[in-house]
């Protein structure tokens, strides 16, 4: 339980995040991920901005390490990163549900450490799928997902920043993980849950020039 919000509120943030629930789901009924699951996930995942994605990562990913970190070690790591996540940028989110919609300047400053939580996050994630040897484990193609998102959201959010102007263009390649542009559709992204690869290949960004929160 993350101590800085209400149980009100953490179900709040999983009603409105969508994906922290499904994970759950599938987690609890031992469902299989299929493959139009993994789509509805990542098209799901795709369709917010960055900031929000790290929230929802955080909150689904809290879940994969709660059943994992009796065993794994790595998962206690995964889990307090998690509740730390929430507890910086839950708050605001839901201060924002009740705004409607979020300033632009707003939404840059809090973009600014979006980054470098998504990458940890994405990092504790390889490193937990690692420890298990079933690869088509639900645990395991959860953890690779929302990677696979982690990582996309972090460049989306770098390029955002680039081109407002808030970090030069040094800093955002430290956080490029794919050797091209930096650049991505989210389709392809989707895509690769029909196609169960581990990698996004991708050529086109999506930019988010309208932050509702609903």
């Amino acid at each position: 339980m993350n101590t800085s919000l209400t149980a009100q509120q953490i179900e709040l943030l999983h009603a409105k995040l969508i994906v922290p629930i499904a994970v759950n789901d599938i987690l609890n009924y031992g469902l299989e991920v299929e493959p139009d699951m993994q789509y509805g996930l990542h098209e799901a995942l795709s369709e917010i901005d960055p900031d929000s994605a790290l929230l929802a990562i955080a909150l689904s990913a809290q879940h994969i390490a709660e059943q994992s970190k009796t065993v794994h070690p790595i998962a206690g790591g995964l889990y307090a990163e998690c509740v730390q996540i929430v507890a910086d940028y839950g708050p605001n989110f839901i201060r924002d549900l009740k705004r409607g919609s979020l300033p632009e300047a707003d939404f840059l400053d809090v973009l600014m450490t979006v980054p470098e939580d998504l990458e940890a996050l994405a990092d504790l994630l390889d490193a937990l799928s690692a420890e298990h040897e079933d690869e088509l484990a639900p645990i395991v193609v959860l953890s690779n997902l929302l990677s696979i998102q982690a990582r996309a959201h972090m460049e989306i959010a770098n390029y955002i920043l680039e081109e407002a102007g808030r970090i030069d263009k040094e800093s955002a390649e430290d956080f490029f993980i794919y050797d091209k542009e930096p650049e991505m559709t989210q389709d392809a992204i989707i895509s690769i849950a029909s196609q169960q690869q581990a990698q996004v290949q991708t050529d086109n960004i999506i930019l988010f020039p309208i932050h509702l929160r609903h």
